[in-house]
């Protein structure tokens, strides 16, 4: 309230005062609000002439905003009521229909404790307005950035103390920590403080993973990075943080499949080079037993022959691993499958289990080989029996399971699957270890107790055949072992049981190929000694040449399948092109992926396992030549 004592811009000297200021300097009414005084400003800020203000009575209430006026008016009534001087902000409405935000700041002039005029100055803050209309703008940006990432924002002082935190630590790890090295992982804290301080001194830090505890106990793996900000003029860290446990586990998975398949490769050539031994030593162990067969000798023969045979299911171990055995898949019903192993399942693991079989009616047909099916389902028994060496209970189930779309894992394509699970109420498995379990040669037995092919056998098997295994297991609480099996379209047909071929003596032509020299030399000896002619060659270019030279028909190609310079499959395509009704028996220590791809099934033609015996060789020799081509579908095994 301010007492007036000269009349209102009496004089020049204040005339010019008054209409040099950037504002618009008014006097008006303490009643109507009618404006008495004007300064010029007021034409350039709203572009109504000064006038216009001063003739029309309620001017003022006229050009301000609609949803502004009223409150304005009441408070300046109020206010004048009271004598008290007072500055609100509020819109008004431009000549040229632009909206002006105006700081009005209201001197009440009194004369006798009443209000004789009011006098103020209207200041345009509709730039103030904009900026801080942005300001809001981008504030609420961030918030929303910040409370729905899925990045951990976090800003902390100089002493590491939390400043702030986004809503998405909290659904990240389940709570907010004080500060920042606060639930970090022992092990990982020395290194998470060292960035902390190079954040510091560099203005920047390289990522850092490390070790976080949810708010439930548990570890989650985390991922940071951080940088200097200045906030409120002080230096502060600015970190982004990231939950990448999913990535960690994904990217130990990959390195335990290619581990995997790195020892898988090296087992399929390990396996393969010790057929070809074990093809000559149980070939010339059956010699040798014909020669002294009534000699005491004989034994010694025979003991041979028993090692071999034992050496023979380590190899087959190793191949079912390395997925480099044939398969002969069919369209089975696991249901039978799995009925047809019972009995001989009750034998293995002995009186003091129970054995419990569960199978479903909804069980979709699968293309697998059913032999290596039951070597699967038998492996995860015994190995059930053996956690259980106080006895317990082998579950066995099936059922089936749609998947719509592909699972986080990438593990099971969308599809329709056979499964089938085994689940026991043994000791269970520890995390370290059960990360471990297929791999070959991995075991937790006593030596001597097992070879530590039997889970990755399992493995080996399933990969091959389109499957998918997984092992859930807790110390304490038993172990679940879950297999996928693809549903097939292809119709079951139910195939009558074919003779096998005899084994009598022949006459005809057979053209052999083998880069081993002493499997060549013992191959060929067993079939001249049944009777063939033989035309011996040690790789596929002595071969083609062979062909080439001689006059009359190969009545059979008797070829190792891998092979320097030119494989089996890779031969036989040369010599179909002169010879298209060729007959073909592939022999392999193992198949090798170029069999694998092209498949004996699809081939047509027969396929032996390395090693053999002589009997095994001539009867599928004979089969071969006597079958017309393409009949054959199946490969033999000692």
């Amino acid at each position: 309230m301010t007492h007036l004592s000269v009349p209102f811009a009496e004089g020049r000297f204040f005339e010019t005062i008054v209409h040099s200021l950037g504002g618009i300097v008014w006097a008006a009414h303490p009643e109507t609000f009618q404006f008495t005084f004007v300064s010029a400003q007021a034409e350039r800020v709203l572009g109504y002439p000064v006038s216009q203000w001063l003739e029309d009575p309620a001017f003022w209430r006229a050009h301000t905003h609609p949803d502004d006026v009223e409150r304005c008016t009441a408070y300046c009534r109020d206010a004048t009521q009271a004598g008290r001087d007072h500055t609100f902000e509020y819109r008004m409405l431009a000549a040229d229909g632009r909206i002006v935000w105006l700081r009005d700041v209201v001197t009440v002039l009194t004369d006798a404790a009443a209000a004789t005029q009011l006098v103020g100055i209207m200041l345009d803050i509709t730039e103030q307005k904009q900026r801080e209309a942005e300001q809001r703008d981008r504030d609420e940006l961030y918030r929303v950035l910040a409370d729905n990432t899925s990045d951990v924002i976090t800003l902390y002082d100089l002493g590491a103390t939390r400043v702030y935190a986004s809503p998405s630590f909290a659904r990240t790890f389940g709570c907010v920590p004080d500060a920042a090295f606060d639930g970090v992982h022992a092990e990982d804290l020395a290194i998470v403080r060292r960035e902390f301080h190079n954040a510091l001194e560099n203005g920047t830090t390289s990522s850092v993973a490390f070790r976080h505890r949810h708010g439930d106990g548990s570890w989650r793996w985390a991922e940071a990075r951080g940088s200097r900000v200045e906030y409120h003029g002080e230096p502060h860290i600015l970190a982004v943080t990231r939950d990448i446990t999913e990535r960690r586990r994904l990217e130990e998975q990959l390195r335990q499949a290619q581990k995997l398949e790195a020892i898988g490769l090296l087992a399929g050539g390990v396996a393969h080079d010790f057929n070809n031994l074990l093809t000559v030593i149980l070939g010339y162990a059956e010699l040798l037993a014909e020669l002294v067969k009534d000699s005491k000798t004989h034994v010694v023969a025979e003991e041979i022959r028993h090692a071999c045979d034992r050496a023979v299911v380590l190899t087959q171990q190793l191949l079912a691993f390395s997925r480099k055995q044939v398969l002969h898949p069919t369209v089975i019903d696991l249901n039978a499958v799995i009925r047809d192993l019972m009995n001989m399942l009750g034998r293995i693991i002995g009186e003091t289990i129970e054995l419990k079989v569960t199978t479903s009616g909804a069980v979709p047909p699968v293309l697998a080989d059913a032999g290596q099916v039951q070597q699967v389902v038998t492996n995860l028994a015994v190995n059930a029996r053996d956690a259980m060496p106080a006895g317990g209970r082998i579950t066995i189930e099936t059922s089936s399971l749609r998947v719509s779309t592909p699972d986080g894992r990438g593990e099971l394509p969308a599809g329709h699957y056979a499964v089938v699970t085994v689940s026991d109420t043994g000791t269970g498995v520890p995390p370290e270890i059960l990360a471990r379990i297929f791999e070959p040669f991995f075991t937790t037995k006593e030596p001597g107790k097992g070879t530590g092919l039997g889970l990755s056998t399992v493995y080996g098997i399933m990969k091959q055949s389109g499957g998918h295994i997984e092992a859930r297991s807790e110390p304490g609480a038993g172990t679940v072992f879950t297999l996928y099996f693809p549903e097939t379209a292809i119709p079951r047909v139910v195939a009558s049981a074919t003779e096998k071929g005899s084994a009598d003596e022949g006459h005809e032509l057979v053209l052999l190929v083998e880069d081993e020299d002493q499997v060549r030399s013992l191959v060929g000896r067993a079939l001249e000694k049944g009777g063939y002619r033989v035309k011996p060659a040690s790789s596929g270019t002595e071969a083609l040449e062979i062909a080439r030279a001689i006059r009359e028909p190969i009545a059979l190609l008797v070829t190792d399948v891998v092979m320097p310079g030119m494989s089996g499959p890779e031969l036989v395509r040369r010599l179909e092109q002169t010879c298209p009704d060729l007959k073909v028996l592939y022999i392999s220590g193992y198949a090798g992926d170029s069999l694998l791809r092209d498949g004996v099934s699809e081939t047509g033609f027969g396929f032996l396992q390395k090693p053999f015996t002589a009997k095994v060789l001539l009867r599928k020799v004979r089969q071969l030549i006597d079958e017309p081509r393409g009949a054959s579908r199946a490969g033999d095994a000692s």
